[in-house]
């Protein structure tokens, strides 16, 4: 886990964009920005979730849900 620490950051800010009377400059001026890098994968969490997903049973939960719900429409209307 890579953290990097930036510290009067001089950029695009607020003041830049919106007219708010010089409040916004010292809001981007003397503030401290944290920033952490993540090293993700999306398709690897996907397969997880989805594993998840099927083993603990809400994929029956969710068709029976879709039935209910679908006999309960055709009763209704």
């Amino acid at each position: 886990m890579d953290i990097g620490l930036i510290q009067g950051f001089q950029g695009f800010g607020i003041k830049d964009f919106l007219p708010l009377n010089g409040f916004s400059h010292s809001l981007v001026s003397s503030s401290i920005w944290i920033a952490q890098a993540i090293k993700d994968d999306l398709f690897n969490n996907v397969g997880v979730s989805w594993n998840n997903f099927i083993q603990s049973g809400q994929v029956w939960a969710l068709v029976i849900g879709f039935v209910l719900g679908y006999l309960f429409r055709s009763i209704t209307s």
